[in-house]
């Protein structure tokens, strides 16, 4: 399912808004309570893109919604086929695939969809510089967090020998400038700062600083050049460091590279508010299908509220999520509004509790 957004300007820094395919991991630790459920292990890696339009409305952007989802299997999961089995997993999908594969999948899907998006931005999980090299070849513009470990080129590396291996054709390659850690690149007099966006309790302003760096494709062996975008946040977290790469093009500002990195923050919001009131988190099913149909209704949940917060922006540019969801649940009938209606919830909760308590011991 798609979702297109119209665009809006902005008056204040003059920018248009910008709608960015953000993709993000959410990981949720699960109790061993069932072996055979798809989301265990110990951990379960839900895969989920946002379509995210940035709105000028103050004193947040919370337009957001999500529009796809994926369920990871692990290794050890795609390799028990009595497990699989038991999950009601389809076999066209018990197929391992990365973290960057199930990525690449996504934004093929959301081309064919026909959904505008100005730049992809994806977590430091997906941040190695073969997906870089990937999207940078197909033209797609992005801003991506990496890891502090990468090691990257402060300047365009060369070729400067090129001498057979050992094992006959084999080559073997060294370049003029020497890879180091980003971390290392920190440079403190480059320090800049820059209000990223408005929150409830006033601007958020951070330490931002940029540089151009070079990464090797180990495939062509050629290098690319890439914005190297490194923030400091003060505040409740002291000297958090985060650092992003981009293809964005040279003349753009850091400004505009500094916008780019903070819309990260909106996915984190709408998967909170999907928890919070769309019942992303309250999921007890065990089946394949029965979590494919569970997120589809959380999908449509934070459409709708989405679509809420729209229809309503001049009136009450502060509704939020809750709001909708307190109104809802006022105004709409309930089963449990009356007292037999209670009675009934609970004695059908104690009969079904009742039930799984036996099943389990007649296992055994």
């Amino acid at each position: 399912m798609g979702v297109k957004i119209p665009s809006t300007k902005g008056a204040k820094d003059q920018m248009r808004a910008i709608s960015s395919q953000v993709i993000d991991q959410m990981v949720v630790e699960v109790e061993e309570m069932a072996r055979n459920s798809v989301e265990i292990g110990k951990l379960a890696r839900e895969r989920r893109r946002f379509s995210c339009e940035n709105y000028p409305a103050p004193p947040m952007c919370r337009d957001t919604c999500l529009i796809d989802k994926e369920l990871y299997l692990p290794k050890d999961w795609v390799a028990d086929d009595q497990r699989c089995e038991i999950a009601g997993i389809p076999l066209a999908d018990r197929n391992y695939r990365s973290h960057q594969q199930i990525a690449v999948e996504m934004i093929e899907r959301i081309d064919v969809w026909g959904v505008a998006y100005d730049w992809i931005g994806m977590d430091a999980e997906f941040g190695n510089p073969a997906l870089l090299h990937d999207l940078d070849d197909q033209d797609k513009k992005f801003l991506i967090d990496v890891k502090r470990t990468l090691k990257v080129y402060p300047r365009c590396p060369k070729i400067r020998t090129r001498t057979k291996g050992r094992k006959g054709p084999l080559k073997k390659l060294s370049y003029t400038a020497k890879s180091v850690a980003i971390e290392n690149l920190i440079d403190g007099r480059r320090w800049k700062r820059i209000q990223v966006r408005n929150t409830t309790k006033g601007p958020l302003i951070a330490e931002i600083q940029q540089r151009v760096v070079w990464l090797m494709d180990n495939r062509t062996g050629k290098s690319h050049p890439y914005h190297l975008v490194i923030r400091r946040d003060r505040g409740k977290v002291q000297n958090r460091i985060k650092y992003s790469l981009s293809n964005a093009p040279q003349n753009i500002s850091l400004e505009e590279l500094s916008f780019m990195q903070a819309q990260r923050f909106w996915v984190e919001h709408a998967i909170k508010e999907c928890k919070q009131q769309a019942g992303m988190s309250d999921y007890q099913v065990r089946q394949w299908r029965a979590w494919h149909h569970h997120f589809s209704m959380v999908m449509l949940v934070g459409l709708f509220m989405m679509e809420e917060r729209l229809r309503f922006r001049d009136e009450l540019p502060l509704l939020t999520a809750g709001d909708i969801w307190t109104l809802l649940f006022g105004l709409l009938p309930r089963k449990t509004d009356t007292r037999n209606g209670l009675l009934q919830m609970i004695q059908t909760r104690y009969r079904k509790r009742e039930q799984g308590i036996k099943r389990h011991y007649l296992k055994e």
